[in-house]
């Protein structure tokens, strides 16, 4: 059967009404494009994978919510903390929101945990304050690294027959970094985004706000 997405100005929560009247997918706009995509692709593969069971099992809407808590279980989080009771709890709370994490007990673990497979992780959460490499240096590494392994790649695909570079690849990935200090001074965040770091949490860490910086940095819808 065919799919029918509904497009709406209202909140999500009405989307119960437009699954009540028969509609498969909910949408709040304004529409952004990636949101759109993700609603689609999910409607897709559900009908796709229908088969047999096609009517014997009561689907949910689809909805924005719907899909980010879908993709919540492919994030992969590299935690970047020394201490043991701030890496236990964190890890905690993101572990119990759906995340994946793997956590660095050092600047240069990070940066060794990272730069050997990229397409592991997704956001890294950084503290600054670390042994062996603070967090500022680490991030800096990664930079370094994440630009030369760029420059490697287009001078492979510029001696490969004039292919186009994709952009896709695991070497181009500029991998968001948060910083998370103690230090909650106005020149703090203007430091940790000089060493290439992307955003800024201070301690101690507020459950509302990591959530909020995941959904800004790792999700499109």
């Amino acid at each position: 059967s065919i799919s029918l997405l509904a497009l709406s100005s209202s909140m999500e929560r009405d989307a119960g009404k437009c699954e009540e009247a028969g509609f498969d997918g909910f949408l709040t706009k304004p529409i952004r494009r990636e949101k759109l995509y993700k609603v689609l692709e999910k409607l897709i593969g559900e009908c796709a994978g229908e088969g047999e069971k096609a009517g014997r099992v009561k689907k949910q809407i689809v909805t924005q919510y719907s899909v980010k808590e879908d993709m919540k279980h492919s994030v992969r989080i590299l935690l970047a903390e020394d201490n043991p009771v701030n890496q236990k709890l964190a890890n905690l709370m993101l572990t119990k929101a759906g995340y994946q994490v793997e956590v660095a007990n050092n600047g240069r673990e990070t940066v060794e945990k990272y730069t050997k497979s990229p397409g592991d992780f997704d956001l890294i959460f950084m503290d600054i304050q670390m042994p062996e490499m603070d967090g500022l240096e680490a991030a800096e590494e990664i930079r370094k690294w994440e630009e030369k392994s760029r420059e490697q790649l287009v001078v492979s695909g510029e001696k490969d027959s004039g292919a186009p570079v994709s952009h896709n690849s695991q070497l181009t990935t500029h991998i968001p970094i948060i910083a998370m200090t103690a230090n909650a001074m106005k020149g703090d965040r203007k430091e940790c985004l000089e060493a290439g770091m992307d955003d800024y949490i201070a301690k101690p860490i507020k459950r509302e706000l990591v959530f909020e910086i995941l959904e800004k940095w790792v999700f499109e819808v």
